[in-house]
Parts: structure tokens; C-alpha cells; sequence
């Protein structure tokens, strides 16, 4: 995310409709190849409680978490990176 435009203000949200399970198939289907490189378990989970769907901004939510993840697999040498819904 751009900092500086979220600190001022600037940012134009844009939110819409999102089925959770499609946040946690798309990570997993992006982070697979890098779990794999590095030789670690990777787990997306939604637990049953979670709402089906969320209102939010798609982009800057993936921004966010795709951000998290790159981190995660950057920090971890073996074991796992476990995403929990």
C-alpha cells in the first residue's frame, strides 16, 4: 500500500462483495510454487464462524495479505506458514 496516500487521506476504497473462500483458494493457488521452492507446509484455513462473504476493497486486501505471506515465506526456513480465516 502506499503509505503516504493513506496517511493523507488520498486512497480511493473501492469495496464490493467478496466470497471468503475465494480470498483463501486464490492465496493458496498463489503461494503454492513458493511453499514448494522452499520445501514448507502451506495452510489456508476459514473456520466454519467466518462470514461467507465480506465487503471490502479486493485489491488493497490483497495487497495486504499477499504482503504477509511474501514476509512469512521470506522468515521461515522450514516448518510451515499457516493463513487462518
Amino acid at each position: 500500500l502506499d503509505l503516504s496516500k493513506v496517511e493523507a487521506g488520498k486512497m480511493t476504497i473501492l469495496p464490493e462483495k467478496v466470497q471468503v473462500t475465494h480470498i483463501a483458494v486464490n492465496l493458496k493457488t498463489a503461494f503454492a510454487h513458493v511453499a514448494q521452492e522452499k520445501n514448507v507446509q502451506f495452510e489456508v484455513s476459514v473456520d466454519e464462524s467466518a462470514p461467507k462473504e465480506i465487503v471490502t476493497d479486493r485489491l488493497r486486501l490483497d495487497q495486504i495479505l499477499k504482503n504477509f505471506l511474501s514476509n512469512a515465506f521470506k522468515f521461515t526456513k522450514q516448518g510451515t506458514v499457516s493463513l487462518k480465516i
